[in-house]
């Protein structure tokens, strides 16, 4: 992730290309993980009729005073945020892409790549002792921490980094040569890639067909939701 291959907005964020964005995101992240620790269902429903009360009161009494209900006049917002014309694209994008998805979860959880469905398996046995061990809002701010300083931290010292990666992967390499397991790596991982690509090229065209099948499904929906929202604001 340097600095010239980095062209993506998210990464530009992540490397504090703009401090100041970066900031307020960083900030929003936090805020957001103190909320989720802190506020409670209850909390929700406490403060929103708190708030509606105060400003039932409050139109009573201009309604008395000045002849005109204050909060409808200043405070009410003119519409209602298009929340349909926000959540309905990126629902159509995974209804597209969930046949994909289908097949990614079927070859991990049925191991039609056993290295794959094991390194997998090792990272959510991880996730679940780090879940049962750590709060979920403890990795949440973990995790927001690490995106916003491991990328920058990597793009400073890459150089220094890779040399490491590469002595520890050459000798693991040497390690795996050495082993008396090496034949059997060797004919397992031939067996592998032929089974792999036979078994690739098997699942192409029923992939492409359900993907079709969930775009057709999506353009339906998108039809009545469209037919409702329109229906919606202009009522």
């Amino acid at each position: 992730m340097t600095a010239s291959t980095c062209c993506n907005k998210n990464c530009e964020i992540l490397l504090w290309k703009n401090p100041i964005e970066s900031g307020k995101i960083l900030g929003a992240a936090l805020l957001a993980i103190l909320l989720i620790k802190n506020l409670k269902f209850t909390h929700i429903i406490s403060l929103v009729y708190k708030v509606a009360f105060t400003f039932a009161v409050l139109n009573i009494v201009s309604a008395k005073a000045v002849k005109y209900q204050v909060i409808t006049k200043y405070v009410q917002p003119s519409k209602c945020p298009n929340i349909v014309g926000f959540v309905k694209p990126k629902i159509d994008s995974f209804l597209i892409n969930l046949p994909g998805y289908q097949l990614k979860f079927r070859t991990f959880l049925f191991a039609e790549n056993p290295f794959y469905t094991a390194k997998i398996s090792a990272i959510l046995f991880v996730a679940a002792k780090l879940l049962n061990t750590l709060s979920f809002t403890t990795i949440l701010l973990i995790a927001v921490l690490g995106a916003f300083s491991l990328p920058l931290a990597y793009n400073k010292n890459q150089k220094v980094v890779d040399e490491q990666v590469e002595k520890v992967a050459k000798l693991v390499s040497e390690k795996i040569d050495a082993s008396p397991l090496k034949p059997y790596l060797a004919k397992f991982n031939s067996s592998y890639s032929t089974a792999s690509a036979a078994s690739k090229k098997t699942d192409e065209e029923p992939v492409v067909a359900s993907e079709s099948a969930a775009k057709t499904t999506a353009e339906d929906i998108n039809a009545k939701i469209d037919t409702a929202t329109s229906t919606a604001f202009e009522k």
